[in-house]
């Protein structure tokens, strides 16, 4: 995944960072290709389908007890 580290509360290190990529287009292009990618991967309409159709499978197959019925559910 790309990215970097900088401690939490520092804009310096936060500034250096981003020094650093701004003087690396090899490692902008890299991490730009990368995150599109993941993006894709995660976040596309048909990944988001298929794991919401995943979930919804999962949930169907497990046994789950039919619902409580009272008296009032079986009025003739």
């Amino acid at each position: 995944m790309p990215g970097a580290f900088v401690p939490p509360k520092d804009p310096a290190a936060l500034a250096a960072a981003i020094g650093c990529l701004l003087d690396d287009p090899a490692r902008r292009a890299e991490w730009s290709a990368s995150g599109r990618e993941l993006c894709v991967e995660r976040y596309s309409w048909p990944s988001v389908a298929r794991r919401i159709s995943a979930l919804y499978d999962d949930v169907l197959a497990e046994k789950v007890p039919a619902p409580l019925t009272t008296a009032r559910d079986h009025r003739v």
